[in-house]
């Protein structure tokens, strides 16, 4: 909150600058399981994959909300609604 090497002691505009648009075609959702009131989140983020619950934070967004199908990701800029899609069908393989 208050950067020692800082002379105003004040955090720097940088870090409290929006993510930027494009949290769309960043993050995919994969799933969401829920045991009880509990809910956890997993997400790709170009590609490798994490596990996040409400409060976490994902890349300069804060996972604000998980729903049955969907999770609300929260920056001052805004907020941005991943869905749950389904996957793509594979290639059928060879017999």
């Amino acid at each position: 909150e208050r950067p020692l090497f800082s002379p105003s002691r004040r955090p720097a505009a940088a870090a409290a600058a929006a993510p930027g648009p494009g949290a769309e075609s960043r993050y995919r959702l994969l799933g969401i399981v829920a045991a009880g009131a509990k809910r956890t989140a997993f997400i790709t983020d170009n590609g490798r994959r994490t596990d996040v619950g409400v409060g976490d934070r994902l890349g300069g967004w804060t996972v604000r909300e998980i729903g049955r199908d969907q999770v609300t990701l929260a920056a001052p800029a805004g907020e941005v609604v991943l869905k749950l899609t389904p996957a793509p069908p594979e290639a059928p393989k060879p017999q």
